[in-house]
């Protein structure tokens, strides 16, 4: 039942409407970012969240549920564990819903773990707001996966997997200049509108908190980057890498190429992104991780996908430490790290 209240001619009036008041859920999502613009939903383009909003129109009879999540992941960029809430019309049966929906959605978006939204924070029952994808979220991890070979990519990993260099890279200096980064930082020069990133103006600024960078070599020229932070600008991640690879890229043939020396300067928040010579990393190489909040049950260690994922073949991935036959470079390994690595072949590596 909904209550309404009214005021007629100075009397207030309280109107007893038949019908259940909108009951928020949430639920994670996993998508291919390959053919979409983007996750946000934008006029005359395929985006992940339109396409979601049209499977949940279909489930409640035309009715448009809006849907928001928890970052606005860039066009070509994929996901495993993006974070959306929506107020449906009606209670609703969890298992059901998920079912139909991913009935409804093409192959390259699955929604899971839908279950409806904690209550609020503090702060938010104070004010009467509810659980939010966005304002309850505590910090987020991305996976970069790179290539830095004469060889091609796989093509069957193609879609996945960015080569970032047609050339061996030094990762040991590869993980010097991503070390540079971890902690909390102005990254305007590492964003590319900082003005109109903040859906929810929040006034954040550009200042946000690296909380670690891993690099894992899994030999043959291929590498992953694990980003875990509070929160990413737009084109942080990608930003951050592309710089972090035009350093260990040969100044002989990079014209302009950046030291280790300019990372600090680029962090002190007095320039901008034109200020930083380093070009974005290709967008099909970074994958949304997960979204974490102080309700999850791994917190701060979430894995890669939630419990109840259906690709089991991930589920295992309890840390960043678990991805595939990799390895950490460290200062204490890097000295090992080179004999490790697989020698260079005349033959392509898969």
């Amino acid at each position: 039942m909904r209550r309404l209240v009214l005021e007629v001619l100075g009397v207030v009036v309280v109107v007893v409407v038949e019908g259940c008041m909108p009951v928020r859920y949430r639920f994670r999502v996993a998508y291919d970012g390959t053919s979409f613009a983007g996750w946000q939903l934008q006029p005359r383009c395929r985006t992940v969240q339109g396409t979601i909003e049209a499977c949940l129109a279909r489930r409640f009879g035309g009715t448009r549920v809006p849907i928001m999540g928890a970052s606005r992941t860039d066009s070509g960029v994929h996901a495993r564990g993006q974070m959306a809430h929506a107020d449906l019309p009606t209670h609703v049966d969890c298992d059901k819903l998920e079912h139909s929906l991913n009935r409804m959605l093409p192959a390259d978006v699955r929604v899971f773990d839908v279950e409806p939204a904690p209550p609020p924070a503090p702060w938010q029952a104070e004010r009467s707001l509810p659980w939010h994808a966005i304002m309850n979220a505590t910090g987020k991890r991305y996976i970069y996966r790179l290539r830095a070979s004469r060889h091609p990519i796989d093509p069957m990993r193609r879609l996945y997997r960015a080569t970032v260099s047609h050339r061996p890279m030094d990762f040991a200096r590869f993980e010097a200049a991503l070390d540079l980064f971890v902690g909390e930082h102005d990254f305007r020069a590492f964003t590319n509108n900082p003005r109109n990133y903040d859906p929810l103006e929040t006034n954040r600024g550009t200042v946000r908190r690296i909380n670690s960078i891993q690099l894992f070599d899994e030999g043959c020229g291929d590498a992953s980057v694990v980003v875990d932070l509070d929160g990413a600008l737009y084109k942080m991640i990608r930003n951050i890498v592309g710089t972090a690879v035009n350093i260990v890229s040969d100044t002989s043939s990079s014209r302009g190429a950046l030291t280790l020396d300019d990372i600090p300067r680029l962090l002190q928040g007095d320039v901008d992104r034109s200020n930083n010579q380093g070009k974005p990393a290709p967008a099909h190489g970074l994958t949304l991780d997960t979204v974490y909040y102080d309700d999850d049950e791994q917190h701060p260690a979430a894995t890669a996908l939630s419990r109840n994922a259906p690709w089991s073949e991930y589920s295992a991935r309890n840390h960043p430490g678990a991805l595939s036959s990799t390895f950490l470079l460290s200062s204490s390994s890097s000295s090992s790290s080179s004999s490790s690595t697989p020698p260079p072949s005349d033959r392509p590596p898969w």
